[in-house]
């Protein structure tokens, strides 16, 4: 009822539930905790039809039964700010003006931010401020005012923050059709205007499209005027500045430079080279600072002759001196023979972190190791690796407290044949993962058969696989070997 704007079936309607709502409370009585919470429940709706009777009393006007219903609301709901809020507007329509204050303001401590609250809290304010003067002896004329302000108040509709949404959307509907309709009347006398000037007319549409443009442009205009004023306003206060406490700067005359390369700032070196004035040019001593204080610590990749040479030369001297040491000084000689081999000429003792870059050797190593696969399968025939496709990869070697690690990391795709009599089969292996990480010797390996092998190819390769498998990891397992020996 209340959607279609029947207020009075509204408020009947609503007090109906009130009645039914006080005679189920009265017949269930218990203590059990079922019906605790239907008891809460009641109280709910209970709050919610005493509230909304409120509303449709107000939109009747008839205040007393809307201050009544709010009251009943807020027994049943104490902090119920719907309630609250509407007998505060019922209160100041009958012109009980302090109470109304007191229901609006606590309306707004629990809601600062709600407009109706306060713009009914603020028309309550002028009310009884009016009525407090007339009451004094204010004019008559003041007291008129005051009434007129008042009426003109409630004529205007008790709509807030609670009122109905429909009739909010009709508003907004009927605020769009005028603005439509007024859109309409324009296109109309601007066409009426083209007539009178023998142009064509435009459609609605195309009128519509053309005056947005020109607002925009507009816009635009009224924006870039604004920034150019905004702008000589900002040169003009620099300039006020300016004059207000003037710099003065001296610049002492180069007789090398044209007054044109005064004003720019430039001056010329003792070596006939033309910079700034802010140019500062070190002397010897500083130059040699800067020197020394950018040299800082860098990699040595030292070859394999320069460290066999060094390591050659050490032992030799230590040899010499050996000899008069007996047997005792011949071990501590030969142990540091050993240290001073693992690392280069300026890391003899070992004891400084050094890496070597040693991917070229292994991956000369390890290509080669891996080309070399072939293996008998007794049975079946021969499985043998005929190119190394890809490698990919790095290794170094790492001197860390005078111990060596042998540092790998490759992933290889190989291409492998298995042939018995005149047939042979084709396919490829590939090993993500070989790495001086894996300790088991089991490496990862994904084999692939020729998409074009038959079904005889593919299970004479399936029956040379698994030799295939066990003589890679053997190569590698060789190729750590070796690679091991690699200083």
């Amino acid at each position: 009822h209340f959607k279609e704007g029947r207020h009075a079936e509204a408020a009947d309607a609503y007090a109906a539930g009130l009645r039914e709502i006080h005679g189920l409370s009265a017949q269930t009585a218990s203590d059990d905790e079922a019906h605790v919470v239907f008891e809460a429940e009641l109280v709910d709706a209970q709050a919610s039809l005493a509230s909304n009777r409120a509303l449709a009393l107000l939109k009747l006007e008839r205040f007393e039964d809307a201050v009544s219903a709010a009251d009943a609301a807020l027994k049943a709901q104490p902090e119920n700010l719907k309630a609250l809020y509407r007998r505060g507007v019922a209160r100041s329509r009958l012109d009980r003006l302090d109470a109304a204050c007191d229901d609006l303001a606590r309306v707004l401590r629990s809601e600062p931010s709600n407009r109706d609250a306060m713009r009914e809290l603020r028309s309550a304010r002028e009310k009884r401020k009016t009525a407090s003067a007339a009451a004094s002896g204010g004019s008559s004329a003041t007291l008129s005012s005051g009434k007129k302000s008042a009426a003109a108040k409630k004529s205007k509709g008790l709509g807030g923050l609670y009122e109905d949404v429909e009739e909010a959307r009709r508003r907004k509907k009927a605020a769009e059709q005028r603005a439509q309709e007024a859109k309409r009347r324009r296109h109309a006398e601007a066409n009426a205007e083209r007539v009178r000037e023998g142009r064509a007319t435009l459609s609605f549409a195309d009128w519509s499209k053309a005056e947005e443009e020109a607002e925009k442009k507009k816009d635009e205009e009224a924006k870039a005027r604004a920034l150019s004023a905004e702008r000589e306003r900002d040169e003009k206060r620099r300039l006020d500045r300016l004059q207000a406490n003037p710099e003065v700067v001296t610049i002492e005359q180069d007789d090398d430079l044209s007054d044109a390369d005064i004003v720019r700032g430039y001056k010329t070196l003792a070596d006939g080279r033309k910079t700034s004035y802010f140019h500062a040019e070190p002397d010897d001593h500083a130059a040699r600072l800067l020197r020394e204080a950018s040299t800082g610590p860098c990699r040595v990749d030292g070859d394999d002759d320069t460290n066999n040479n060094t390591a050659a030369n050490s032992a030799n001297g230590r040899s010499a001196s050996s000899s008069s040491l007996g047997d005792a000084g011949s071990a501590r000689a030969e142990n540091g023979q050993r240290k001073s081999a693992s690392g280069s000429a300026w890391n003899a003792a070992g004891t400084t972190f050094e890496e070597r870059n040693r991917t070229k050797v292994a991956d000369e190593a390890l290509r080669r190791h891996l080309g070399g696969v072939a293996r008998d399968v007794a049975g079946v025939g021969r499985v043998r690796v005929h190119k190394v496709k890809k490698l990919a990869g790095e290794a170094s070697v790492v001197i860390a407290r005078g111990t060596p690690r042998y540092i790998f990391e490759y992933a290889a795709t190989l291409e492998w044949e298995a042939a018995a009599g005149d047939r042979v089969a084709t396919g490829s292996v590939s090993l993500p993962e070989i790495s001086s990480t894996v300790c088991s010797g089991s490496y990862e390996q994904v084999p692939k058969h020729s998409s074009k092998s038959s079904t005889e190819d593919r299970a004479l390769g399936d029956a040379c696989l698994p030799a295939l498998r066990a003589a890679l990891d053997a190569a590698i397992a060789d190729f750590v070997a070796e690679y091991r020996t690699c200083s």
